[in-house]
This record gives structure tokens, C-alpha cells and sequence, in this order.
């Protein structure tokens, strides 16, 4: 368990209660309290320049939702009208969601806190309620100030050795009816680490981490399509070769770099396969292999983006599904 997390989230919802109780303003301290609660929801065990606009899209959303449904509330709104501006709130929620995972987080909290607004008790003047939930967010934000990130337990490098582990997992797998099912998890894993990762933007320099870790995913991603070839012809690899996405694994959360296995590839999908996992191996040392994943290809006129990555990958997990049903199971030659 996250100790120190789980001791910061305790500590921004309490003291605002313990303030409101002292005060005698108990109506200010709940709804400070909540927008504790909504930074908490959000927050994530990242550097500082990351929790803070995650948090404030959060709050920001979660502020107005309550500022639009403590004034209905306050005007005293009948119910046809209440359910246009509830409407009306979900349709902005959703088309929030479809940015991504923040705003996934802001669309839903913006839906419920103006439902919240319009059904709790209000404090006096009703506009304090919304004008609270920051101060609470900010106790959160404060908190944390002073906590520092160590790489190893960055959720990005988490993820990144998660997505290697997954692949090791489906490198067993192969030749197996298990495949289909790890195949999936590797998709899992591929997406998690996909939604942690900003957007890549042209012409504007990045960390070197961070230049680091997209690059390690689009190896391993590159070697997931690599693989799959191997997956729906029923191709297994020495037992070495799968072993070696988990030391890959743990080199990213601080092990030595693992020795390549000496394995001869005799068919041109696993030569194909040995090829994206040798550059895989360097871009985990640092080193910058050429790669050539849907990654990396840029979209043509009409095309699309890295979102076509995401729904190649399910398509292809699909398929996988559909080739287990009547499996073809050639020789290994």
C-alpha cells in the first residue's frame, strides 16, 4: 500500500472537516473537503510540473460543475429545467472524455459535482460552495510539495517494465492455446502505457527520460508486431528468448542490462522477431536502434494518429481470437 499517499489523502479531506467543526462553519468545510477528495481522486505518483495540471483540469472541471448546480439550486430551477442543463453538462462531459484519460476524469467530475451542486444543502451565500472546493484542492497540492519522485517507482516506469513483462508472458505463450489470452494482456498493458505518455508535439524538445521512454515503447511495440506473426503460426521461441523481456524488465527499474541469448532464428518471421528484439534491448541501454513500428510511421493525408496504434493493436487482438477458434497448427520449421 502507498503509505505516504494514502497518509496525504487522509490528511487534505480531515483538516478541512476539523476546520469547518472549530469554526462553526462545518457547510464551508464539506464542500472544501470534496474538492480535496477530487484532487486526491486525480492525483498520481508523478513530478510536481505533472500532478499540477492534472489536478487543476480535475478541479477546474469539478468548480464549474458545482458553480452551474449550486445555481439552479439557488434559483430554485424546476425539474424540465434542471434536466436540459444536467443534459446539456453531459453532452460537454462526454465530449471531454474523448480527449483522453484526463479528460476522461474532468468530463465525469464536471457531470457529478453539478449534480451534487444542485442537491446538497448550500452554504451562505450559495456561491461559497464552488469558491471552497479549490482551497481544499490546494491543501492537497501543498502536501505534496516536498515529495520527490524516484524513478523506480515513476507510474511511467512502472508501466514500461509492466509492457516487457506482458510480452515475455506472450513469448511463452506461443504454440500454446494460452496465446490468444496473453496476447490480450499485452494489449492491456501496450494501452496503459500509451494513456501515460503526452502527446508527441513537432518541433518542441522533450527530456531526454522522456525521449527515453517513448522509445522503449515503440520497441516493445514494434516487437508485439514482430511477434504476433509467431503467434498465429504457432511458432515458439527458446525458452531463453522469452525469459528476455523480463530482464529487459527489470534493467528498466534499475537491474543490469541482460546479455542477449545466442539463438539462431531459422524462418524469416523469426529472424523478423530477433530483429525488433535486439533493437528493443538497445533502446532499453540507451542505445537508438532504427525502429520501424505503427509508431513511428507518420500518417499519411487522410490517415490518422497514434490513435490508429491503439485500434490496430485491438484489431489485431481480435483476430487472434477469431484464428484460435480453428487453430492452424503448422510445423515449427
Amino acid at each position: 500500500m502507498p503509505w505516504r499517499q494514502t497518509v496525504r489523502a487522509a490528511v487534505g479531506m480531515a483538516v478541512p472537516l476539523l476546520a469547518g467543526l472549530l469554526f462553526g462553519r462545518l457547510d464551508l468545510g464539506v464542500f472544501a473537503a470534496l474538492g480535496a477528495m477530487h484532487a486526491t481522486m486525480n492525483d498520481r505518483v508523478e513530478p510536481l510540473r505533472l500532478r499540477a495540471p492534472r489536478i487543476a483540469l480535475a478541479l477546474a472541471a469539478s468548480t464549474t460543475g458545482m458553480l452551474i448546480g449550486a445555481e439552479l439550486q439557488y434559483r430554485g430551477a424546476g425539474g424540465l429545467e434542471i434536466g436540459l442543463a444536467l443534459t446539456l453538462v453531459g453532452f460537454v462531459g462526454g465530449a471531454l472524455s474523448a480527449t483522453g484519460p484526463r479528460g476522461s476524469a474532468a468530463g465525469m467530475l464536471l457531470l457529478v459535482s453539478a449534480s451534487l451542486g444542485g442537491g446538497m444543502a448550500l452554504p451562505h451565500p450559495w456561491w461559497t460552495a464552488p469558491a471552497m472546493m479549490p482551497c481544499g484542492a490546494a491543501l492537497v497540492l501543498l502536501l505534496g510539495l516536498r515529495y520527490r519522485t524516484d524513478v523506480r517507482t515513476d507510474p511511467r516506469t512502472v508501466a514500461l517494465a509492466d509492457v516487457y513483462r506482458a510480452l515475455g508472458g506472450m513469448l511463452a505463450a506461443l504454440g500454446t492455446p494460452d496465446g490468444a489470452a496473453a496476447r490480450r494482456v499485452l494489449t492491456g498493458r501496450l494501452n496503459q502505457m500509451q494513456d501515460l505518455l503526452p502527446p508527441s508535439r513537432p518541433g518542441r524538445p522533450e527530456s531526454e527520460r522522456l525521449r527515453w521512454l517513448r522509445r522503449s515503447y515503440e520497441a516493445a511495440l514494434g516487437t508485439t508486431e514482430a511477434a504476433a506473426g509467431l503467434l498465429w503460426a504457432w511458432r515458439p521461441v527458446p525458452p531463453e528468448v522469452a525469459a528476455f523481456p523480463a530482464a529487459l524488465a527489470r534493467q528498466i527499474t534499475g537491474g543490469p542490462a541482460p546479455d542477449y541469448p545466442g539463438w539462431q532464428p531459422d524462418t524469416p518471421s523469426r529472424t523478423a522477431f530477433d530483429t525488433a528484439l535486439r533493437a528493443a534491448a538497445d533502446t532499453v541501454s540507451g542505445r537508438w536502434a532504427p525502429l520501424d513500428t505503427a509508431a513511428r510511421r507518420r500518417p499519411t493525408r487522410g490517415g490518422c494518429g497514434p490513435g490508429c496504434c491503439r485500434a490496430a493493436r485491438c484489431a489485431t487482438a481480435c483476430g487472434s481470437r477469431c484464428a484460435w477458434r480453428s487453430p492452424r497448427r503448422p510445423s515449427t520449421g
